[in-house]
């Protein structure tokens, strides 16, 4: 709906706590039938930024994730990791931790279960002078994880386990979890932007929540957020833009009315995302907005069509992100490499997920190029591999 304001045409924006009482609390309910009123917004598909993350995704697990402090080197990769965003951290500086454990009384919990999430084997160093150190806190959001063992199996120091849910279990991992948010966030004396995974602890750049209905597991979210926290952390939310033509994000981590991207997202299919792309882009830079991060995500499919492409690429300053699921480096996204090494006007890199550190400073690198950029990052997905073999038998 628009409306006429002083000559000028004003799009309605979607107000978001209006939106959670009208749809997201019926959803949430299980009662759209009875509840859900008619909402100019349908027809649209419009739903506001992160009204994923007040969705409960873990119910129809029967594992949770299990944190063992004593075992934590502070490597932070659980955190990059994690797929649903359900591994929270915090550093809190070391002399205010008694304070926040003491003075913190829900007239139920366990200081000493709370004591017990700080890490003691590391301490993180602060850049203000006079400033002491910190200790890292970790807790689980009970109401996210899906017990899906990827901080498990990618945590060299076994610090986590899977362990099954009851009704302890369950509210004691919700007692953490609700102190865990009653604490400050992270300052920013102790994030050294330097260490890549360290940036994960600023609140910057939480712009992909957790509470999307995908697999357990999903390494395409693991991807995408990864994409997000490094972008958001150095250019910030208001200049990041995302055009999402990733199949299995647009039918179920996007699944209506739980969004989980908190920056302006236009979902797509592949053939349509760069015409809708370069709209947006021709536009952005119309009105002076040429600092803005496009990004366009995508999977292997891409490929087939790049010859077609690629012109259109290089007109462009678009930033392409390609989740290949395939696995095989002889495919024909080396040959768009050995074309684009030839003309120089593309940045292009290829990844593997388990390559953190490099993965974080060559989505920057994209970021900064000055012109359009190419990011694969290869995965794996149990489902598609499964899906594809049985197409071939």
């Amino acid at each position: 709906m628009v409306s006429e304001v002083d000559d000028k045409i004003v799009h309605e924006i979607i107000e978001s706590a209006d939106f959670d009482h009208v749809v997201v609390d019926s959803f949430r309910n299980g009662n759209t039938g009875a509840e859900l009123a008619a909402y100019h917004f349908f027809a649209r598909s419009q739903m506001p930024a992160g009204t994923a993350s007040k969705n409960e995704v873990s119910s129809s697990y029967t594992e949770i994730a299990e944190f063992k402090s004593e075992n934590c080197s502070g490597c932070l990769k659980c955190i990059s990791l994690c797929p649903d965003s359900a591994i929270k951290a915090k550093i809190i500086p070391e002399n205010d931790i008694e304070f926040f454990l003491e003075n913190y009384d829900d007239g139920n919990t366990d200081i000493n279960v709370l004591r017990n999430q700080i890490v003691n084997r590391k301490k993180f160093s602060s850049s203000g002078k006079g400033s002491e150190e910190g200790k890292l806190i970790i807790a689980i959001d009970p109401y996210k994880c899906k017990g899906c063992n990827v901080c498990k199996d990618n945590c060299t120091d076994g610090a986590f386990s899977l362990v099954k849910k009851n009704n302890g279990t369950t509210e004691t991992k919700r007692d953490i979890f609700k102190f865990f948010e009653t604490l400050p966030e992270t300052e920013k004396i102790y994030i050294d932007a330097k260490e890549p995974l360290n940036i994960s602890l600023s609140s910057d750049t939480s712009l992909f929540t957790g509470g999307a209905n995908a697999c357990a597991g999903c390494a395409e979210q693991t991807a995408v957020k990864i994409l997000l926290n490094i972008s958001g952390y150095f250019h910030g939310k208001e200049n990041i833009g995302v055009v999402n033509a990733l199949s299995c994000s647009k039918n179920y981590t996007s699944s209506y009315p739980f969004n989980p991207f908190l920056i302006p997202c236009f979902n797509s299919t592949t053939e349509n995302a760069l015409s809708i792309a370069a709209g947006i882009r021709a536009r952005w830079n119309q009105i002076g907005w040429t600092d803005k991060k496009l990004w366009i995500l995508t999977n292997e499919g891409f490929w087939h069509n790049f010859s077609i492409f690629e012109e259109i690429i290089s007109a462009y300053d678009f930033k392409i992100f390609i989740i290949n699921r395939n696995f095989k480096p002889e495919n024909s996204s080396n040959k768009a490499l050995n074309r684009n090494e030839n003309n120089k006007r593309v940045f292009f890199r290829n990844i593997r997920l388990n390559m953190l550190e490099t993965f974080y400073r060559e989505i920057e690198s994209a970021n900064n190029f000055n012109g359009p950029a190419i990011i694969e990052i290869y995965t794996d997905c149990p489902e598609f591999n499964t899906a594809n073999t049985n197409r071939t038998e």
